[in-house]
Parts: structure tokens; C-alpha cells; sequence
């Protein structure tokens, strides 16, 4: 096959490979998967190793520990555009599932190759949840995850849930962070000084972010296809993505 055939060749299967992705109902699969690891479903992702491997062992499975999807640009003719509601479907596909867990990603992807290859933080941190979830084990498992966003004078505070005693900012400046207010034309991204916050626990304060007329309305981390966080729990764990609403 001449490399021009082999090149169309490519292009029609990863056509229609990104349309079976589009079209999977993720919590409806994840839920499946969960009673039966070997029901495959459809699913673009499944192959014969992965079901044969899991055969037979559907019974004795008790928990669903999931990988964040990790950050990723783009790769080929792939992109990773879509990836921010992909990973906010995991989060309520897990809300909505019975016994089952997401791990953080948010330091370990690539922004040019969609298989990344930082597998060593990923096996850890899914071992830390089997210890945690499945063995009981008192080990801190939960990566930060914002539970409320508000503003007090004009301050913006954060306030994130985990296993963790503090948050710690590995640098001088809050990386992968996004304000937003709302204006004439509508929602508008703002300026704000990513050096001027305060850790108070597990909550951050980002002092006078939400001053005169830039009364922010939404908070974003990390929501995009590709970016690499510097905000951790004393855990060790990155802080997971999120698109927030500003409550007054």
C-alpha cells in the first residue's frame, strides 16, 4: 500500500473513531462497566485484550477508580478541543455512580501526544485510591476539588475539599487560573495578579480580585485542553479542574 493510500486509509478510521467517541453516553458506559468490566457496549476504547483480560472477574469488582482525562492539545489530526466537557462529564458520571472514584491528572499530560507518557504519578495515585477505598487503608487519596466559590469584600475565596490539611502554590504565581465578569458585550475574561493571594487552610484567597467594576461572575482552573497546574494539597495531589460560578 503506497504511503498516500495508507495516509487516506488512516484518515477514515480516525474519522470515524472521533464520531463512536462522540457518541458515547460516558455515564451510562461507566455505569455498565462498573457492574461488568467485559460488557463492551460500543465502546471505541475497548479491545480484545481489555475484555479478555477482565473476564471473569466482574463479580469480585467493587469499586470504579478512574483516571482524569489528561491534559492534551493536539496530535496528528487530533485535538483535544472538546476534553473540558469530557472531563466535566467523568466528574458528574462519578457523582452519579455508586462506589466509584477519579484521580487527578492535571500535572501528568502532554500537550502533543495524547497517550502521555508520565505513568509512574498516575499508578500512584490509583494505588492510593484502592488503598483508601478498597482496602480501607487511612491514606490521603483525594486530590483538592473546589466546593465553593465566593467573595468576601474584595477578596475571591476558594474553598477546596480532599485529604489535605493546606493547599501549596509550587511557585510565585497561580498557574492555569481564570476570572471572568460580566460586562455590556457579556462574559469577559479579566486581569487579575496571579502573585497576590493567600492560603488560609485549604482555602485560596485571591486579595482584591474583585474590585470596582470587574465583579467577577465565574472562576476557572485549569479548563482547557492542555495545561499543567502548580497548585497542590499538602498531599502531594494537583488540584482537579474546575468552571465555577462566583456565589455573592
Amino acid at each position: 500500500m503506497s504511503r498516500e493510500a495508507l495516509k487516506a486509509h488512516g484518515q477514515v478510521w480516525l474519522d470515524d473513531y472521533e464520531r463512536e467517541i462522540a457518541s458515547v453516553n460516558y455515564p451510562a458506559y461507566q455505569e455498565a462497566m462498573r457492574k461488568n468490566p467485559r460488557m463492551n457496549m460500543g465502546d471505541p476504547f475497548a479491545d480484545s485484550f481489555a475484555e479478555e483480560t477482565l473476564y471473569g472477574i466482574g463479580a469480585k469488582r467493587q469499586r470504579e477508580l478512574m483516571e482524569q482525562l489528561a491534559p492534551f492539545q493536539n496530535w496528528m489530526d487530533s485535538y483535544g478541543t472538546d476534553f473540558p466537557v469530557i472531563r466535566r462529564l467523568q466528574a458528574e458520571a462519578v457523582k452519579q455512580m455508586n462506589r466509584a472514584y477519579l484521580i487527578s491528572s492535571s500535572d501528568a499530560g502532554m500537550r502533543y501526544d495524547i497517550h502521555p507518557k508520565e505513568k509512574k504519578p498516575i499508578g500512584y495515585r490509583l494505588g492510593l485510591a484502592a488503598l483508601k477505598y478498597e482496602y480501607g487503608k487511612k491514606v490521603q487519596a483525594d486530590a483538592p476539588a473546589a466546593a465553593a466559590v465566593y467573595t468576601k469584600n474584595n477578596d475571591l475565596y476558594i474553598d477546596f475539599s480532599g485529604d489535605m490539611e493546606t493547599l501549596e502554590v509550587r511557585g510565585e504565581e497561580i498557574q492555569e487560573l481564570q476570572l471572568f465578569a460580566e460586562g455590556f458585550e457579556g462574559e469577559q475574561e479579566i486581569s487579575f495578579d496571579a502573585g497576590d493571594f493567600n492560603i488560609e487552610g485549604t482555602t485560596l484567597i485571591l486579595r482584591n480580585a474583585d474590585i470596582g467594576g470587574r465583579r467577577v461572575s465565574r472562576a476557572a482552573f485549569a479548563w482547557k485542553d492542555y495545561y499543567k497546574v502548580n497548585l497542590y494539597g499538602s498531599n502531594g495531589l494537583p488540584a482537579m479542574p474546575f468552571n465555577c460560578k462566583v456565589n455573592r
